[in-house]
């Protein structure tokens, strides 16, 4: 009976070593994965405030663009009556600013050029889990597998150029 399914169980062995070493090999050259945070950008305002004639206080708020403050920004309700009650908060109503999106770094490229048949259940196996470990690690990811060794020289001289080496 073990030699009946001596071929299912080498493929078992096989997709087991290559998920073991999938996963060594990106701990060893990436380190554990961590999810990034959400980043967040400082923004610089000021509130702004007048009194009028007829004794209202009068509120704005201003951006800070990096060198100059920009054009007051008045909400609706933006008055502090003069008989305003002591000890007792009044709110305006909303403001909406729009803001800059930080620029966003590009991914960093992984390039995997890979010795094997592409139509393998084995190589389709190791694309798979590199594919899943890049997503994990959050790089760019660029894998190829080619039996023939002029191929893997191009997709390596490719991985090169994309690489900008």
């Amino acid at each position: 009976m073990l030699t009946r399914h001596r071929g299912r169980l080498v493929m078992f062995a096989m997709i087991a070593i290559a998920v073991i070493v999938t996963t060594l090999a990106n701990q060893t050259m990436f380190g554990p994965a961590e999810a990034d945070s959400e980043e967040s950008a400082t923004l610089e305002v000021r509130i702004t405030a007048k009194r009028l004639d007829d004794g209202r206080v009068e509120f704005a708020l201003q951006q800070h663009d990096g060198d100059t403050w920009g054009e007051r920004i008045a909400p609706q309700q933006r008055f502090f009556p003069s008989n305003a009650r002591v000890d007792h908060w009044l709110n305006s109503s909303r403001v909406e600013l729009e803001t800059p999106a930080p620029p966003s770094e590009p991914m960093p490229l992984l390039c995997v050029v890979a010795n094997g048949d592409p139509n393998k259940l084995f190589w389709q196996f190791v694309a798979l889990h590199t594919g899943r470990a890049a997503d994990l690690i959050g790089v760019d990811l660029h894998y190829s597998t080619h039996p023939d060794v002029d191929e893997r020289v191009e997709a390596i001289g490719s991985a090169s150029k994309m690489a900008r080496i």
